[in-house]
C-alpha cells in the first residue's frame, strides 16, 4: 500500500526533487480505485501533499509511470468503472500542481506492465492480457507510442524494469520465472538475453542509480 489513501496499484515517478503517487485501487475486492495524485519533496521528512487528478475521471491502477527530468507520464492501466485494460497515456509536469493532460496512446491496451526511462525515451513492455509487444514514446512530445519491438521471451506481466541512460532492463514476470533482457534505450529492436535472477519472482520492486527524472 501507499499514499495517504492507502491503495495499491499506485504509479510513481520521480525527478530529483518530487516524488509522486497517482492512483490505485482500494484493496483487491473493494472494486473501487481512485484518481488522487500525491506528492512528497524527497529531501524532508512528512506526509505526502496532494497534487490534483488524473484527468477525465480517470479510476485506474496497475498503471506504468515514468520521467524525466521536468515531465511524468502514466502509461496504460486497468480501469475499475469499465473492468478493462486501457491504451491512454497521460502526464503532467513534476513542479507544478494541476490535473494530468492527455499525451497520447499506447499502441495496445494494458495493465501491469514494465514501464522505464531515461531522459528522452519512455518504453513498456510485459503487459497484462499477455503479449509481446514493445513500444516506446519521446517524453517530450505528446503523440502516440511507437513500435519498438519485441520480447525475445514473453514474461507475461507482472515484471519490473528499470533505466540507466542508455538501457532498459526487464526482470521476472507472472509465471515467477528468473528471466532479464535488455534493451538499448536509443535504438529499436527485440530484446536480449541479460542474465538471470537469483530467484524467480513477479511483482517485485525494480530501482537503479540513474533514471530518467535524475
Amino acid at each position: 500500500y501507499s499514499g495517504s489513501n492507502g491503495v495499491l496499484g499506485v504509479s510513481a515517478c520521480s525527478s530529483s526533487t518530487r516524488a509522486l503517487f497517482a492512483g490505485g485501487a482500494f484493496g483487491p475486492a473493494s472494486g473501487s480505485s481512485t484518481n488522487t495524485i500525491e506528492f512528497s519533496t524527497i529531501s524532508s521528512l512528512g506526509d505526502t501533499v496532494d497534487f490534483g487528478d488524473r484527468a477525465s475521471g480517470q479510476y485506474k491502477y496497475a498503471t506504468g509511470s515514468v520521467a524525466s527530468t521536468t515531465r511524468g507520464l502514466i502509461m496504460g492501466g486497468y480501469d475499475v468503472p469499465t473492468a478493462g485494460t486501457v491504451n491512454n497515456i497521460d502526464f503532467l509536469t513534476i513542479q507544478t500542481l494541476g490535473n494530468t493532460q492527455e499525451f497520447g496512446d499506447l499502441t495496445i491496451s494494458g495493465s501491469s506492465q514494465g514501464t522505464a526511462s531515461n531522459a528522452t525515451r519512455a518504453i513498456r513492455m510485459g503487459r497484462y492480457p499477455t503479449n509481446n509487444v514493445i513500444d516506446f514514446v519521446t517524453i517530450a512530445t505528446e503523440g502516440d507510442a511507437i513500435d519498438f519491438g519485441d520480447m525475445a521471451v514473453l514474461n507475461e506481466y507482472d515484471g519490473r524494469s528499470c533505466t540507466n541512460p542508455t538501457r532498459y532492463v526487464y526482470q521476472g514476470g507472472s509465471s515467477s520465472d528468473n528471466v532479464m533482457q535488455f534493451v538499448e534505450i536509443a535504438t529499436t529492436g527485440n530484446t536480449q538475453d541479460f542474465g538471470d535472477l537469483v530467484v524467480g519472482r513477479r511483482s517485485q520492486a525494480s530501482i537503479s542509480n540513474g533514471h530518467g527524472g535524475l
